[in-house]
């Protein structure tokens, strides 16, 4: 009874002049069956008529001139009263710009539809899988249009990422905000401050004890003066996030793929291009500068020691493949080809990134007439790109003349843009001395850290003939100097 009293509520419609409700529009329109449901929901859901209004344009609905003025007047009722009209809604029809005859038939319509998304026989679920179906459609079709435009100004990277977002697109409840009593609740379940399950412990004491590390959502910058080992610490992070089960996408600007490839065998597992028994390793308890041997596991000029090395590799595969690395030109990689890569990655493997470095933003594609606000710009993209898909953004930064010189790099010493310090979460320092470079020993300087206290170092033992960032730490008192 029900549904024929629709059909017929509909054929009335259209008898009177109303007009065909699929119409024809700049977009696709919603079906009878779904618009009817979709109505409901707008007119008379508490749940869903924010979600409604939010979510789908005008040319969404039927082009009928009665229907766009009851959805119209629906959505300003929505604005303002930040409710459905629900009870209002014949007092609504009443006041819109059609003949009487029409709202008549609106009026039926809307006892009809009265209560229906109320009724436990109605399959929400269902209408909002039919929802996101049509949503989807009608972006797919507007973003094809887009992409068109877009490729015929030969901007390639914009009309990918416009088609692989319109791809994704779909109605999603907006989760409503926490509360604190929830959310002091969830501090005494874990037991800490922070949610350690978010983040990388990079294996330097100092650090780890303050949870100074990569976190989801934020930006962690390293700078350092050129050639010394910024790209030796983005591989200590990734190795770190690889331990700890987390799929890491490893871009780089500069280095090859091949020369990324053994650094990463060198880290992981203490993988030497060659071995020489005279090689110098300071110990934090050999700051007399006594001499030790730095013993790799594996020696590439050394068949037998690669066979050892590829039982390994092939042991640990399943880690190994939750790294994906590729190599971008210097000065071509923008944030939507960033976006459209992240996408194809998701769509073609299912690979969704728990940590994205990137070697380093310095080096991505800027605008040349005004490089510093480009790059300030780029990193603050960036990171909103890494908030946005809840992954820890790793990158570095290279120190200007000044910071080459000076025996302890801090913030003032970035190059460019110093809106790349106020942008990022965490910002570390490098600073190794030629008399520390050469008893291999460097100081890690915390900068700025957003979430906890800073200015301190850390002095560290490297051994880069093996791959290792960091053997062993200690804090510095403030009074310590290198002798």
């Amino acid at each position: 009874l029900f549904l024929t009293t629709q059909v017929h509520t509909f054929t009335r419609l259209q008898v009177c002049g109303i007009g065909d409700l699929h119409g024809d529009s700049m977009t696709e329109s919603m079906n009878v069956n779904l618009q009817q449901n979709v109505l409901s929901l707008l007119l008379f859901s508490e749940q869903h008529a924010k979600l409604v209004r939010s979510t789908l344009p005008l040319d969404c609905w039927s082009q009928d001139p009665s229907i766009l003025a009851l959805v119209s007047s629906a959505y300003q009722y929505i604005d303002t009263h930040k409710q459905p009209p629900a009870a209002h809604t014949l007092d609504l029809i009443s006041t819109l710009p059609v003949s009487d005859s029409q709202k008549q038939i609106l009026g039926e319509l809307a006892e009809a539809l009265d209560g229906r998304a109320q009724d436990p026989q109605f399959n929400l679920e269902y209408v909002m899988n039919e929802l996101n179906s049509f949503y989807q459609r009608t972006n797919i079709s507007g973003a094809i249009q887009r992409g068109a435009e877009c490729i015929a100004r030969g901007r390639i990277d914009e009309a990918k990422q416009v088609l692989l977002q319109a791809s994704k697109l779909q109605v999603e409840q907006v989760r409503p905000a926490k509360n604190l009593f929830s959310g002091l609740l969830d501090v005494v379940m874990r037991g800490e401050v922070v949610d350690l399950t978010k983040c990388v412990p990079l294996g330097i004491g100092a650090l780890d004890k303050r949870h100074i590390a990569p976190f989801k959502q934020e930006l962690f910058m390293f700078l350092a003066p050129t050639g010394k080992g910024k790209s030796w610490f983005l591989i200590h992070c990734g190795k770190k996030a690889l331990i700890q089960g987390w799929n890491v996408l490893h871009l780089s600007l500069e280095m090859s793929l091949e020369a990324l490839e053994f650094r990463y065998g060198q880290s992981l597992f203490g993988l030497a291009k060659d071995y020489d028994p005279g090689r110098m390793r300071t110990t934090l308890q050999q700051l007399d500068f006594g001499k030790a041997v730095a013993s790799p596991n594996y020696v590439a000029s050394d068949p037998a020691s690669m066979n050892k090395f590829l039982d390994r590799v092939v042991a640990q595969q399943d880690m190994l493949k939750r790294l994906r690395y590729e190599r971008f030109p210097t000065q071509s990689l923008t944030v939507p080809a960033l976006v459209a890569y992240l996408d194809t990655l998701e769509m073609q493997d299912g690979f969704v990134p728990d940590m994205v470095i990137i070697d380093y933003a310095k080096l991505m594609k800027l605008d040349k007439n005004n490089t510093r606000i480009s790059l300030g710009l780029t990193v603050e993209e960036l990171r909103g790109l890494s908030q946005e898909r809840n992954f820890a953004l790793v990158t570095a930064a290279q120190t200007n003349k000044e910071g080459a010189k000076t025996n302890s790099v801090d913030a003032t010493h970035i190059g460019e843009d110093w809106s790349q310090v106020q942008t990022s979460d965490v910002v570390l320092s490098y600073t190794s001395t030629d008399t520390e470079s050469l008893h291999k020993l460097a100081r890690i300087g915390a900068v700025k850290v957003r979430n906890c206290e800073d200015n301190f170092e850390i002095l560290i033992t490297q051994d880069y003939n093996t791959g290792q960032f960091c053997l062993n730490s200690v804090e510095l008192s403030k009074e310590w100097k290198f002798k």
